[in-house]
């Protein structure tokens, strides 16, 4: 026989994992995952180790789902504001700075960007000194984060 405090574990541990079952359709999987870790810690306390186990794995998978999701939706709502907002580097850089920085962006060397564009590479290389005078970079790490958020238009697509 358990006593009282064990009981009392066991059975928060049981609501809890109900709750968290149930609440499917309406909590967020965070919320879910938040229930079914305190249902595993509430069974761990009444000794239940293997099913502790069970229910920190189960919120292991709904977290892991969870920030997913932000994951993607973040990633949504930074390319719909990308595609929404006006083009802050059209006003800073040429059109033709703003096509050198994209293909060097994509990781093209100095040469391959003149062979795309039918420039010498020293003038790829001038127009890349300057975008990155005019946007503070020194890398071109720092010019693909520069230019990560900017779409293209539909006239420089491949």
């Amino acid at each position: 026989m358990r006593d009282p405090v064990q009981r009392l574990h066991l059975h928060c541990s049981a609501v809890l994992a109900r709750a968290a079952e149930r609440a499917e359709d309406d909590a967020t999987r965070a919320t879910r995952a938040a229930r079914l870790s305190a249902a595993a810690g509430h069974a761990r306390c009444a000794g239940l180790t293997r099913r502790a186990a069970e229910l920190e794995a189960r919120a292991g998978e709904l977290k892991a789902q969870a920030a997913a999701e932000a994951g993607a939706a973040a990633r949504e709502a930074r390319t719909a504001a990308a595609v929404t907002a006006p083009g802050p580097l059209a006003s800073v850089l040429t059109p033709q700075q703003l096509r050198v920085a994209r293909h060097v962006a994509e990781g093209l060397t100095n040469r391959e960007v003149a062979a795309v564009l039918a420039l010498s590479h020293r003038t790829v290389d001038h127009h890349l000194r300057n975008v990155f005078a005019a946007l503070g970079v020194r890398s071109r790490v720092q010019l693909v984060h520069a230019l990560a958020l900017t779409p293209r238009p539909a006239d420089e697509r491949h």
